[in-house]
């Protein structure tokens, strides 16, 4: 059915989709550890589907809202994280639509793509078991892991949507301390080396006035 739907697709340019889909993704970012320089993004392996995708799935009926599925949908792929609301949030950042064919069902699908960034103040989250962390450019170019094809199709194109790109998207562990300070160093160099400066100045214009 698959290499039907596919031959058909690919004879076709107008061929419609089959069925409808409503799915939420959500993006989870690391920023990088200190000296790599790489920012990494969580991928997960899907069974079904046999490729590596962003955490997410469908909305069920069940589902109060599309960021409740977003929660659940987390919670059953991590292992060990449980959304607390008063450390956790979910932030929308974009609606896609696009065509593609379903590995699962074997058909051309209209999906409807709601994307999520979580925040949690976590320094980081439960180990992953079937999870890949990947570059930005791994993952845009949807480059294979481990021999299995990757699928963030929808992504590419929230990509070109955001100012930006998925790159200005702040990152999703938050810190404290030491780390949190080093972060700061480095994203925001010349901004604190400007801060530093007027506070030199302000310093010396002061020292007259308290001789």
């Amino acid at each position: 059915m698959y290499l039907i739907e596919q031959q058909r697709a690919t004879l076709d340019s107008n061929a419609g989709a089959l069925r409808q889909a409503k799915i939420v993704q959500v993006v989870v970012k690391a920023r990088p550890a200190w000296g790599t320089g790489k920012t990494r993004y969580l991928t997960l392996y899907d069974p079904k589907a046999r490729q590596y995708q962003l955490p997410g799935g469908h909305v069920r009926e069940s589902d109060p809202d599309n960021a409740s599925a977003a929660i659940r949908e987390i919670e059953e792929e991590i292992a060990g994280f449980v959304f607390d609301p008063e450390t956790d949030s979910l932030k929308s950042i974009g609606t896609i639509r696009t065509d593609d064919l379903s590995r699962t069902y074997s058909v051309l699908t209209e999906y409807e793509i709601e994307f999520f960034l979580l925040s949690t103040v976590d320094g980081k989250l439960p180990e992953v078991r079937n999870g890949c962390w990947v570059s930005e450019r791994d993952l845009l170019k949807q480059r294979e892991r481990d021999g299995e094809p990757m699928n963030v199709k929808g992504l590419q194109i929230l990509d070109q949507q955001l100012a930006g790109g998925i790159a200005s998207l702040p990152g999703s562990m938050g810190m404290s301390g030491p780390a949190a300070l080093r972060t700061l160093v480095r994203d925001r160099r010349w901004e604190l080396l400007g801060l530093l400066i007027g506070i030199a100045g302000l310093t010396l214009s002061l020292l007259p006035l308290l001789r």
